[in-house]
């Protein structure tokens, strides 16, 4: 019985927290650049921009089916307005990377970079600092650069 407990522990972890996060979090608003382009894209109300070059995520999430670590490029899915009833009843569609067309999911062209300028909805809205990222590490600018 321990195995089996310690396997369920395991299987659990990744959507308890997840669920614990979502019921404190805070929206979002993000402007993103892909691939040193000069057009910023303004997005409200952001729960997770998942950009990466592998396909799961913690859990067995899908969230880049069809990303490649040998492509060079990299994925990214931008998530809005999603809460925790949201990820509940949708879990599985994230589970098996079949989301395409949900009402607040945007797929983004394969990059070599992106860059990412977050803030925080509130009265006295401020950045808290961008972000680069590129998928080959020369390329990469400086992340966290305030």
């Amino acid at each position: 019985t321990t195995v089996l407990y310690c396997y369920y522990c395991h299987v659990a972890a990744y959507p308890v927290a997840a669920a614990l996060a979502l019921l404190t979090y805070k929206r979002h608003r993000l402007q993103v650049c892909v691939d040193d382009s000069t057009t910023w894209q303004t997005f409200e109300d952001v729960t997770v921009l998942a950009v990466g070059n592998c396909r799961y995520w913690g859990g067995g999430l899908q969230m880049l089916p069809e990303a490649s670590p040998n492509d060079g490029l990299l994925d990214v899915v931008l998530l809005q307005g999603m809460g925790l009833w949201d990820f509940i009843t949708k879990s599985h569609l994230l589970r098996s990377g079949k989301y395409v067309g949900v009402k607040g999911v945007t797929l983004f062209p394969r990059c070599s970079s992106i860059q990412v300028i977050p803030s925080i909805h509130s009265s006295s809205s401020s950045s808290s600092g961008a972000c680069s990222l590129a998928s080959n590490p020369s390329q990469q600018a400086g992340s966290n650069a305030t």
